[in-house]
Parts: C-alpha cells; sequence; structure tokens
C-alpha cells in the first residue's frame, strides 16, 4: 500500500466477493500519506465487514517475500499503487511467464537499491515446493512432522516432494527428518 487513497478501494471493491483472506502489506516505516491511506482503506474494509490482516513489511528484505508466498492462496488479487509501481509488477509477472531470465532492481524511495534479485527460470514444478522453500526460507530448518502440520500436506507426500527438492539442490537435510532451504534462490 502506497500513498493512493482511492486506488486500494477501486481495485479490490471490483473482486472483493472472490477474495478469502485480505492481507494488506504495509512498509514498516510509513510516510504520513501511507498512514492516510492505509486507515481509509481499514475503514472500506469495516463498512463491508470483510476481515483483514495488517502485516508490516521491509521492502527491503528480499526474505520478506518468502512470507508473502505462505499467505498466498489459490487465487489471490494483487493491486498495486500506480505509475511506476504497476510497470514493475507488469514487467515482473512478464518475466515469470515467459520464463525469461531476468535481474530485478528495486529502489526504496527511503534511497537507493534495497531489493536485487536474479530470476532465471522458476525452479519449483508444483506449487507445494513454492511452499515448502517459502517456509524453510522464512522460518528456518523444520521437522517432515512441523512441514506436514503447517502447510497441511501428507507426510508420504511432504517426503516425497522433499527428496525431489533435495536432489534439485533447492533444500538440504540438516539431519535424519529436519530440512532446510538451500541458498539456490
Amino acid at each position: 500500500m502506497g500513498f493512493d487513497v482511492t486506488a486500494p478501494i477501486s481495485c479490490v471493491s471490483a473482486k472483493i466477493d472472490e477474495v478469502e483472506d485480505v492481507y494488506v502489506y504495509v512498509p514498516k516505516e510509513r510516510h504520513p500519506k501511507g498512514e492516510e491511506a492505509l486507515k481509509s482503506f481499514e475503514q472500506y474494509l469495516k463498512a463491508i465487514n470483510k476481515e483483514y490482516k495488517v502485516i508490516e513489511v521491509d521492502p527491503c528484505n528480499e526474505n520478506e517475500i518468502f512470507k508473502m508466498v505462505l499467505n498466498m492462496k489459490e487465487k489471490n488479487l494483487i493491486c498495486g499503487g500506480s505509475g511506476l509501481r504497476v510497470l514493475g509488477i507488469a514487467l515482473t509477472l512478464a518475466c515469470i511467464m515467459s520464463k525469461s531470465k531476468c535481474f530485478i532492481s528495486v529502489n526504496y524511495e527511503g534511497g537507493g537499491a534495497c531489493v536485487n534479485l536474479e530470476l532465471d527460470e522458476i525452479p519449483f514444478k508444483r506449487k507445494e515446493e513454492a511452499l515448502i522453500y517459502s517456509y524453510l526460507k522464512a522460518k528456518g530448518a523444520s521437522s517432515l512432522d512441523e512441514l506436514s502440520k503447517t502447510l497441511n500436506i501428507n507426510k508420504k507426500t511432504l517426503w516425497r516432494i522433499l527428496t525431489d527438492m533435495e536432489d534439485e539442490g533447492l533444500v538440504k537435510r540438516v539431519k535424519r527428518g529436519i530440512y532446510a532451504a538451500s541458498d539456490k534462490l
């Protein structure tokens, strides 16, 4: 969420009935105009009786992306700000969909580069792999039991996926039954 008071409401209002969970991502350090936009959006969500969760993120911390992946549902509505932010989102999506190699550099309005990410072909074959990798990256090394319960994946299926991911260098086995994300991404 940025400074624009009306854009988030306009974006969400057309699809609000299709949205299960509303996550509002805001930078930890906000400009007063950003705070005003957030309050306006919260008022809108309260007026239509839609539950939501405000999540503060450090936009310059690449690991925040993995935390966001964990909140993704089967169907997601992503609303960006105006101007160059929209173009940045569109170009990132184009890069992902085309499976091209892209280098993404994001500058924070507070000054300077904050995220530099090289996107090569996305290594995940299925959604579960992205969830597992993101969970391990965000939370650290975890047991098979914890992953199964948290991500709601059958243990036998999870073990097969982890074995494939280990063969591909995406995860590493720390010790028996404990896995961690590799630094491949």
